[in-house]
């Protein structure tokens, strides 16, 4: 690969085709627009009049006026046109691609003299592609977040403020709840920003209403009923539709599935291992009972052929495809595959629906992180009131509006109001995301932790891999109790092995920064809570 293949510019066509190489930062240098200022001499033309001529005929005095046109050509000097304002955006790819390219259009439209290109690289790229952007010198102005936390971004210089102008619009603009110290507030100056909040935790189940019209079957409500029409969805496909589909390359739908379904099981669960947690303990709970009864039920599905069969070889952004064109018939996927739907599959009939409960009933609730700090800009950035009229216009009600009528999660009010988002099937999505419950953050307690966040070593198997593991039959289900176990007590010594590291070095951390005795697993962890410990 040659070292200039690694950055291409964004389009649908090419989006998911990004490839890493060496030299990304060169290659961006290259495409920077090259601008000569130069005076512009200009010939003008001027037009004269000159005097009227008096003629006297047969002693009437008549008044002719004789028009003669004298041109001059007169040289003036006038300034060149104002130099245009690039500012590049990075970011990997995500579903509301379509989207994004018509609304920056807008934005250029409405402001020529300033440009936004943007580029990026592929999402398995692109914590190593930022990387070496930053590290070559060329980082871009604006960026989509990496694999390193604000606090972590402060101690390397790597990050400025938003200007004064996008700061104060947006923390005047969105809920008090939106800006956590630590997380994307530094000092009380805001660093980060997402609208999205701790609805990026929304799993809803979609529903192909063909399919299930074709097999005469309801939308489940129940894990029970949920087994059941993934069987007569397979039954009347015949092999050619099965009854449920996940995309098995991304490690995510798996936690996904099986944690979304453990969330209404039991009160300590969510849709990945960072918030199959007991806070008032920081202990890792993918292990428990109602963790493996969720597993179990997936997996009972997979062996009465209920699952696509090649669910190992396709992803996520594929099997949420594979839904819109009749795989199968049901699909378990998050807040933003609705805007997918909508803006990429606009002729295809879903529906969306709460995801199935416990057959004895709801007993807990899906849990969420905070998400609310993925746009950044670069310490090296310049350009800030061009920057400040793109983040105020990217985070304002323009965008937002059109953002959440495509069915995507923003905590702006005015974008939230019933009449922007009158579609029934954005209503519901928006609807089961009220099962949300927040849950708390280690480095928003204490920003320090965040050294020990990048001091902490990667474990593997993973919670992703193991369920991995068990769907594919490489783990049984006895197997799973054994190892989810094994590698909750391996998380719990690698943190404590990395707190002690960095405590080492003088820096005041303790795992008591983990524990949160005033958590209610019921209930919001709120940023007040924080300060009452």
């Amino acid at each position: 690969m040659s070292n200039n293949s690694f950055v291409r510019k964004f389009t649908r066509r090419h989006w998911l085709k990004l490839a890493l190489g060496a030299g990304a930062g060169a290659a961006l240098a290259a495409c920077a627009p090259k601008v000569v200022k130069e005076t512009v001499v200009v010939k003008e033309v001027v037009k004269e009049t000159v005097e009227v001529e008096k003629v006297v005929k047969e002693a009437v005095e008549v008044e002719k006026e004789v028009t003669r046109v004298v041109e001059k050509v007169v040289e003036k000097a006038v300034p060149a046109p104002a130099e245009k304002v690039v500012i590049r955006y990075w970011l990997p790819p995500t579903t509301e691609q379509a989207y994004r390219e018509k609304m920056i259009k807008e934005f250029m439209d409405l402001n020529p003299e300033i440009e936004i290109k943007m580029d990026g690289a592929d999402p398995s790229k692109y914590n190593e592609a930022t990387q070496l952007l930053f590290k070559g010198g060329t980082p871009p102005d604006v960026f989509w977040k990496f694999n390193l936390s604000m606090p972590e971004m402060l101690d390397n210089n790597m990050i400025q403020p938003y200007p004064e102008d996008a700061q104060n619009y947006i923390m005047g603009a969105y809920p008090k709840s939106m800006f956590l110290e630590g997380i994307n507030t530094w000092e009380g100056k805001l660093y980060g920003f997402w609208p999205v909040g701790p609805k990026t935790a929304t799993r809803v189940l979609y529903i192909n209403n063909k399919l299930l019209d074709a097999a005469g079957i309801e939308p489940p409500k129940t894990w029970g009923e949920f087994r059941e029409a993934a069987k007569k969805l397979t039954e009347a496909g015949k092999g050619q539709s099965y009854g449920l589909i996940i995309g098995g390359k991304s490690p995510w739908d798996y936690t996904a599935l099986v944690g979304i379904l453990a969330t209404t099981a039991g009160p300590m669960a969510g849709v990945d291992e960072n918030t199959c947690m007991d806070w008032t303990a920081a202990r890792m709970t993918i292990g428990d009972d109602y963790l493996v009864a969720a597993l179990k039920l997936c997996l009972d599905m997979q062996q009465e052929g209920s699952l696509f069969p090649g669910f190992s070889t396709i992803s996520h952004t594929e099997a949420r495809a594979g839904l819109a064109n009749g795989w199968a018939g049901m699909y378990l996927g998050g807040w933003w595959d609705a805007g997918a739907y909508n803006t990429q599959f606009p002729d295809f009939d879903y529906s969306i629906m709460t995801p199935p409960i416990n057959d004895a009933g709801r007993m807990g609730y899906n849990h969420g992180s905070t998400f609310i700090d993925r746009v950044y800009v670069s310490k090296e950035a310049k350009h800030l009131d061009a920057i400040a009229k793109f983040l105020k216009f990217k985070f304002g009600p323009a965008y937002q509006r059109g953002w959440a009528r495509n069915g995507w999660f923003t905590t702006l009010p005015e974008a939230n109001e019933p009449d922007n988002i009158a579609d029934p099937k954005v209503q519901a999505l928006f609807k089961i995301s009220e099962d949300i419950r927040t849950v708390p953050e280690p480095i928003a307690r204490n920003a320090q932790q965040a050294k020990v966040t990048a001091e902490r070593k990667a474990l593997h198997p993973n919670w992703g891999e193991l369920l991995g593991g068990a769907f594919t039959g490489q783990v049984s289900l006895d197997d799973y109790r054994v190892q989810s176990k094994d590698y909750a007590d391996k998380w719990r010594a690698e943190l404590e092995r990395a707190i002690n590291e960095v405590k080492g070095r003088g820096v005041n951390v303790s795992i008591d920064d983990w524990i949160f005795p005033n958590w209610d697993p019921n209930k919001d962890y709120t940023t007040d809570m924080y300060g009452a410990l």
